[in-house]
């Protein structure tokens, strides 16, 4: 993980940031009250027509369904400051509303997306768990099929494009890790 302000690697463990000394419980008097999610998807402007509320939470079921061992979580929100998306989403996804203590460092396989309404920007965050699979590139590239829709606003067809385009990202890199690792798919004999 990196520090949302300064980019300095971070462990979990941390208080602060040992190059700028970013400090995590400062977000709370930069950004107000935590909000509070509701499930996979919360849509606090509800910016968001029934229709594609429904649609993306049926995006989510398949995604759940596809990597059950993943958590991904969406919000739509308007940001209470200018300050960089990154920190809003590390202050999110750092809370206590999205993981329990069990999903801390390597256990953590969640995935959050913070579209600010305001703004016209997103964010995707990872876990420690899925960091040594996803590099900050395929970040940039599941956002970056979406920025389109997202500066037209167009948040129902946003979500869908970014969805699919983590799902073939982490198929490509659910299948390059027996290579990886040297494995190999064992060949089937028909001798007897």
């Amino acid at each position: 993980m990196n520090c949302p302000h300064c980019q300095a690697a971070l462990t979990e463990e941390v208080a602060a940031c040992p190059k700028c000394q970013f400090n995590y419980t400062d977000l709370g008097g930069v950004f107000g009250e935590m909000p509070t999610l509701k499930g996979a998807l919360s849509d606090m402007p509800r910016v968001l027509s029934m229709r594609e509320a429904s649609k993306v939470r049926a995006l989510l079921r398949r995604f759940d369904r596809q990597f059950p061992q993943l958590s991904f979580n969406l919000l739509l929100t308007t940001v209470p400051s200018t300050e960089p998306l990154a920190k809003y989403a590390f202050w999110i996804f750092n809370g206590p509303e999205l993981c329990s203590h069990l999903h801390k460092g390597g256990l953590n396989f969640h995935l959050l997306l913070v579209i600010d309404i305001e703004y016209d920007r997103a964010n995707l965050s990872v876990g420690y768990g899925l960091e040594p699979f996803l590099s900050d590139e395929d970040l940039h590239s599941m956002l970056g099929v979406a920025s389109t829709n997202i500066e037209k606003k167009a948040y129902g067809d946003a979500i869908p494009e970014i969805m699919a385009k983590a799902a073939e990202v982490l198929h490509e890199r659910a299948e390059a890790i027996p290579q990886v690792y040297g494995l190999r798919r064992k060949r089937r004999s028909n001798e007897l």
